[in-house]
């Protein structure tokens, strides 16, 4: 099973510059595009770590979202932003870079509080839908930040109510290590450090080639610190024993 580490993180009054810049591009939302299939049907399945582990984990950091205003970034096949909407939350706007995604959910019945905008989640300050200071909560559950973590966390930041919450899943550092000290044949420790793109065939389809960037804990922290948050709480789930049985695989 893949881990994952889930964080919470409070913003601080600050100052920030706008810019534009070029985000995961074609070849992420290409990748995405290939994978919305797979993806949906896995999450769908009820031995879907995410609806196990992480979605979960994600909900005690989140809270209670009644009166919310919320944006998830990287809101894949939308169930997350629908749950928040009917548990309460004022307003959620969902975004992704896959089309497929995005025309999917703009054709099933959705809440009238829920929107969905297509857009590459590193692309946030050329977005004029998205007003600055408007929302309550951001989540990133699973989605990459894009080539330059701590420039899409200052995006966030300037998205944010001053009081408001950025709640962040990514998988676990440890992950990456273990994966390339395996392939590599070399020390844990120097697969840790290693923070160039990591490539592999998708678990949810193999036919389709994920690549991305990796961080280690410290990448984390210092994208938090640099755009102004402060973390209030970590996570790193485990499966509890009985789905361990339930799930042996």
């Amino acid at each position: 099973p893949r881990s994952a580490a889930a964080w919470i993180a409070q913003s601080r009054p600050s100052a920030w510059d706008t810019w534009c810049v070029s985000g995961l591009g074609e070849k992420a939302k290409t990748t995405w595009d290939a994978l919305a299939p797979a993806y949906a049907a896995a999450v769908a399945r009820p031995d879907s770590l995410d609806r196990l582990l992480d979605f979960p984990c994600q909900q005690r950091l989140i809270g209670d979202v009644g009166g919310k205003r919320i944006l998830d970034l990287g809101c894949g096949n939308g169930y997350k932003p629908i749950q928040f909407a009917e548990n309460g939350a004022a307003e959620v706007v969902g975004l992704d870079i896959s089309e497929p995604f995005i025309a999917a959910l703009q054709t099933q019945p959705t809440p009238p509080n829920v929107r969905w905008i297509r857009a590459d989640i590193a692309d946030l300050d050329c977005m004029a839908e998205l007003a600055e200071g408007y929302f309550d909560l951001v989540t990133v559950l699973c989605a990459s930040l894009g080539p330059d973590a701590a420039r899409t966390m200052r995006s966030i930041r300037r998205l944010l109510k001053p009081t408001g919450a950025l709640v962040w899943t990514l998988a676990h550092p440890v992950r990456w290590a273990v994966e390339r000290s395996e392939r590599d044949n070399v020390p844990v420790g120097r697969g840790y450090q290693d923070r160039s793109l990591m490539s592999y065939p998708s678990s949810w389809d193999s036919s389709v080639q994920v690549t991305h960037p990796t961080s280690r804990f410290s990448d984390a922290v210092n994208a938090f610190a640099a755009a102004g948050f402060f973390i209030e709480a970590c996570e790193e789930p485990e499966l509890s024993a009985e789905q361990k049985t339930a799930f042996p695989h």
